[in-house]
């Protein structure tokens, strides 16, 4: 049984179709759910683990490969649209803006945390310049990276989000 080498793709190439792992017709599996197409998009920036799994009916022997697709978020100056895009507060208290001017129409949006999870996500349409309001919930103090995407041009941003501990102190009080 053979897996393909790891490999690394950017966060900004087109979804793409699961190939090279022999003998051909096993399952490729992420996080132990059958997948064909991998999106590095979606999935985000981090290493991720794909299982090749293969079962021959007749030997009735079964044998899992796997291989690491590391997902990049290097930004190239001629795909950058930093000039088009203010973000502030920054380091914030997990509610934040993001400010558009002279992109397309359609814009999407990506926050990961440092383990490559997606804690939001969004598709906005802009009507010229734009702000939008970005509120991160519950999410604890720390580091995260937002992805923002209009057509072909993106920006990997990191966001620091800071809580205050005399916020929550404060919110302890007010239950007395």
């Amino acid at each position: 049984m053979v897996c393909p080498e790891d490999f690394a793709v950017s966060v900004t190439d087109e979804p793409f179709l699961l190939e090279g792992a022999s003998p051909e017709g096993g399952e490729y599996l992420y996080n132990r759910t059958p997948i064909k197409v991998f999106d590095p998009y979606e999935k985000g920036k981090g290493k991720h683990v794909i299982d090749y799994y293969y079962s021959d009916d007749i030997t009735e022997c079964s044998n899992i490969c796997d291989f690491v697709i590391t997902v990049e978020s290097q930004v190239y100056a001629e795909s950058t649209i930093r000039d088009f895009v203010n973000i502030y507060p920054n380091p914030n208290d997990g509610n934040f803006y993001i400010r558009f001017s002279q992109l397309s129409k359609k814009v999407k949006y990506k926050i990961f945390d440092m383990k490559g999870q997606v804690i939001k996500y969004d598709n906005i349409s802009l009507i010229d310049s734009s702000t939008i309001e970005i509120n991160m919930g519950g999410a604890p103090s720390g580091i995260y990276y937002l992805v923002i995407r209009s057509g072909e041009k993106y920006i990997v941003e990191k966001i620091i989000v800071r809580r205050s501990a005399l916020l929550n102190l404060q919110s302890l009080c007010v239950v007395w």
